[in-house]
């Protein structure tokens, strides 16, 4: 069986303004939705509270990236291996898993990063790695990985199973 050759990927994200922008607006309008809602005075307190937390650690994990498992960069080697790297530099293997998410202008890549199948995402927008990056990634999540198709050692090896 012969080994196949991929070219190299890698995806260092920029500060992802959309994302930023997006979330302000997600949140304004989870804001005011709470402050419309027919509910007791101190259920909206209780609910903007709950709001206000979680877009606390998705601001720091996906906007300023201060969150100890973030992932700082990614890609694939020339064997079709997937790794994943966290603050400070720590690289690991990763395998893809099919629950990825391609939207247009937004892939929702997920991981399980090595020794521990610790799982990982990383929210990429259009804006926030280059556009030949951005090409190259959707073309392997569409024709030379497909997503939810197995791989033959289940970590990341681009051949599929027959």
């Amino acid at each position: 069986m012969s080994s196949k050759r991929y070219a190299p990927l890698s995806i260092t994200p920029e500060f992802p303004y959309l994302q930023a922008a997006g979330l302000a607006l997600g949140t304004g309008c989870a804001a005011a939705g709470i402050v419309l809602a027919a509910m007791p005075g101190w259920l909206q307190v209780v609910a903007g509270a709950l709001l206000l937390i979680s877009v606390r650690g998705a601001w720091r994990q996906h906007i300023l990236g201060r969150h100890p498992r973030r992932v700082t960069a990614a890609g694939r080697d020339a064997r079709g291996l997937w790794w994943v790297e966290l603050p400070g530099g720590v690289r690991h293997t990763a395998r893809l898993l099919p629950d990825t998410t391609l939207f247009p202008g937004l892939i929702v890549l997920r991981f399980a990063a090595m020794p521990a199948g610790t799982k990982l995402s990383i929210a990429l927008t259009s804006e926030c790695i280059t556009a030949g990056t951005w090409r190259r990634l959707l073309v392997i999540l569409r024709h030379e990985q497909p997503l939810g198709e197995k791989t033959r050692a289940g970590w990341g090896h681009g051949e599929r199973q027959a």
